[in-house]
Formats: C-alpha cells, sequence, structure tokens
C-alpha cells in the first residue's frame, strides 16, 4: 500500500529561510514519516514584495509572501497565497490526499481554500494565543473562520484552554460535534519518562526561555516577585537560562539592577538540552507565569525531570491535570499571585514532587510515540 501525500502548511517551521525555527512540527513530520509521505508548505510573511521568495528543499517548500503588517487585509492575502500553493502543487505534480493546517486563523484558512480548488480534505489544526489574537481582531472574518471550522475533518487543539476559548465563539456557531476536536499537545524532542527528584533545602527557582521574549515571559514581575520575597525574609533566588540578542542581555541586567537583584537573580546564559537537565533537579520549580502563549514544552521537560512549575492562568500548560495540577496556576497579571504562588511552590515542595511520581499516567499524552499515533489514526480516519 502507497503511504498517502499529506500537506502540511506552517508558519512555524525550520526551513531554508529560518533555519532556527522552533522544532516542534518538524518532530512530527519526522514521526509521521512511517504513515506518509509529507509535504510541508513553510510560509513566512514579508512587509516589502520585493522580499517574496520561493525555495525548496527536499519536500519542503518556503514560502515568503507579502501581506501588510497588522493583520490589514488578512483574509484577502491569503486567498492569493492559497492560490500560490495550489499552482505550485500542479506545477510540481504534488497530489496531496489530505491538508493539514497547523494555525486555524491562518494556515487552517488556506487549507479550506485549497480543499475548495483541488477537492482535497483537511484537518485543521489549533496553536492557542496567535488564533486567540487573530480571532478577536478579525471579527468580519468570522463567518469564513466559522466555516473552516465546519468543512474541517478533525480540529486538533494543542492545549485545553485553547479549546475551552473557541467552544462558545467558535466551535458552537459553527455547529462542530465534540467528537470532531482532538486534544494532542505538541510533541517534545524526547520520549516524556517523569524520574523522581528529592525536594532541594533551598528557595531557589530556574525560569528557561529565550531572553529575546523576557516580556512575553513575563520575566518582569518574577524578578519583582523575589524582590518582594526576599523583603518578608528567606534567601529567595531566580536562575534565568537562555539566550538572546545583546540588546535583550541588556534590558534584562538593567532590569535586575534597578531592583538591587544581582546578588540573587542570574543570567546563566544558554544551556544545552543535557545541561539543562542536569540543572532542574536542583530547584524548587521551574516558573514561567508567561503572558498568554500557545503551549511551551518546557513545562513538560521540567515534570518529566520531577520538577514542580508555575503557568499562567487560560494559557500556557493549564488544563492539562485536572484536580491535581503539579505546582501552581497564577494570574500572569498580578504581582501578588506570582508571590503567593511562589510561597506556595516552596512550601508544598515535597508534596508537589510527590503529584509528579503519581502522574505517570497522565503523561502518556505527552510521550512522543503517542502523539504520532494519534495524529496517524486522524489521518488515516480523514482520508
Amino acid at each position: 500500500m502507497t503511504a498517502p501525500c499529506v500537506a502540511h502548511v506552517c508558519a512555524d517551521y525550520p526551513d531554508i529561510f529560518r533555519p532556527r525555527n522552533t522544532p516542534v512540527i518538524e518532530r512530527l513530520v519526522g514521526g509521521l514519516a512511517p504513515h506518509a509521505r509529507n509535504v510541508v508548505i513553510s510560509i513566512s510573511r514579508v512587509s516589502n514584495p520585493y522580499d517574496q521568495a520561493v525555495a525548496r528543499e527536499g519536500d519542503v517548500w518556503a514560502i515568503r509572501y507579502f501581506a501588510p503588517p497588522f493583520g490589514v487585509l488578512h483574509t484577502f492575502f491569503l486567498d492569493r497565497l492559497a492560490k500560490q500553493i495550489a499552482d505550485l502543487f500542479r506545477r510540481e505534480g504534488v497530489r496531496p490526499r489530505l491538508l493539514l493546517g497547523h494555525k486555524f486563523t491562518v494556515e487552517s484558512y488556506i487549507c479550506w481554500k485549497l480543499s475548495g480548488m483541488m477537492d482535497v480534505p483537511y484537518i485543521a489544526g489549533f496553536m492557542g494565543n496567535t488564533d486567540c489574537k487573530i480571532f478577536r481582531a478579525k471579527v468580519f472574518s468570522r463567518k469564513s473562520f466559522r466555516r473552516v471550522a465546519a468543512n474541517a475533518r478533525a480540529l486538533v487543539f494543542a492545549t485545553p484552554w485553547s479549546l475551552e476559548y473557541f467552544k462558545p465563539r467558535l466551535l458552537q456557531p459553527a455547529d462542530v460535534l465534540p467528537e470532531r476536536c482532538h486534544l494532542i499537545p505538541y510533541i517534545s524532542g524526547e520520549t516524556i519518562c517523569p524520574t523522581r527528584s528529592d525536594p532541594p533545602n533551598t528557595q531557589r527557582f530556574i525560569t528557561i526561555c529565550r531572553l529575546d521574549v523576557w516580556r512575553l515571559k513575563n520575566i518582569g514581575r518574577l524578578i519583582k516577585a523575589i524582590r518582594v520575597l526576599r523583603s518578608e525574609g528567606g534567601d529567595w533566588w531566580l536562575d534565568i537560562v537562555g539566550s538572546g540578542s545583546e540588546r535583550s542581555l541588556r534590558q534584562l541586567k538593567n532590569l535586575i539592577h534597578e531592583n538591587n537583584a544581582e546578588s540573587h537573580i542570574r543570567l546563566l546564559g544558554e544551556k544545552t538540552r543535557a545541561e539543562i537537565d542536569l540543572l532542574l533537579p536542583e530547584y524548587t520549580a521551574m516558573v514561567m507565569p508567561s503572558f498568554p502563549e500557545s503551549f511551551g514544552l518546557v513545562y513538560v521537560e521540567a515534570l518529566a525531570k520531577g520538577v514542580p512549575i508555575m503557568t499562567a492562568m487560560g494559557a500556557g500548560f493549564d488544563g492539562f491535570f485536572e484536580g491535581r495540577f503539579p505546582g501552581v496556576v497564577v494570574a500572569h497579571d498580578s504581582l501578588a499571585a506570582i508571590v503567593q504562588g511562589l510561597r506556595k511552590l516552596s512550601d508544598d515542595s515535597e508534596k508537589f514532587r510527590e503529584q509528579i511520581n503519581e502522574l505517570v499516567i497522565d503523561f502518556r499524552k505527552f510521550d512522543r510515540e503517542s502523539i504520532v499515533s494519534r495524529y496517524a489514526e486522524l489521518i488515516y480516519s480523514a482520508i
């Protein structure tokens, strides 16, 4: 039996133009290799029409397409891009049996358009924060978005909170049945197998991110929260792991200085995955109460090392462990909530670590093979 051809449309894929893009979808495509021929259309928007380009590496076509900033004429330019992709498929002899869009308000919209042009079914994926922002902003596109949802063979959500957000706003108005909606998290770089870690006798916390997005990761409030806690007594520390531009590094150093925190807040620089795995068990918790974002694999990776986490309410990792969350969920815009959350992580460190040890079954949903298997089942059922 010949493996079916699946065309992925994705704006977050490492390609010839943007090799440092997150490898999340690339890992999924690699895992699906035994089940399908995976063709990738990797798209990136440019603000200058003279910067448009198309390049191919194997079965990955990178397309830089023009569209104005701030989502001006959002669907008009996506319609143009869909036609360009359809022409590329015809020219290159690519005949997909299924289309898979990895962000609803952009890539899944394109797949809906391609489906009409090529008579090919599609699966619509959701990427949380970006989809929520575009959906809120594009009021006049919601009729089209309802059609995208209504006509998809299946809808895949990476996080519980994004599914809950879109239920009343999109799924119910589009008459999408619950059985067509699937919660499948992003794929990690390795099989997730939680290991036990003993609670350290410290009040040390770690956060891990690209420093260029330190505002999104709410590091400013974390620094202020540590300052508040130290003023009340105790030896509270925060280590920040990650690389970034000179500008971001300078901004963070200035922020640390403004809070008189050089003695207890450290910038540790970039670390390898193996180095981070060795570091994590030394900390009370991995804390990242980000502004709303799509997922955050670092939460999974911390839990896999037996380390409790702090995440933001209605974002990131919220909703995955109902009733027994292995850490704390806080309001990202509340300094008091973050302070209280850090204190709770310190006071209940042993309890949270025991909870992680008891959540082995729940971790199967994050296992690489489980995620690939669920996607493969969806692909075959959709064709």
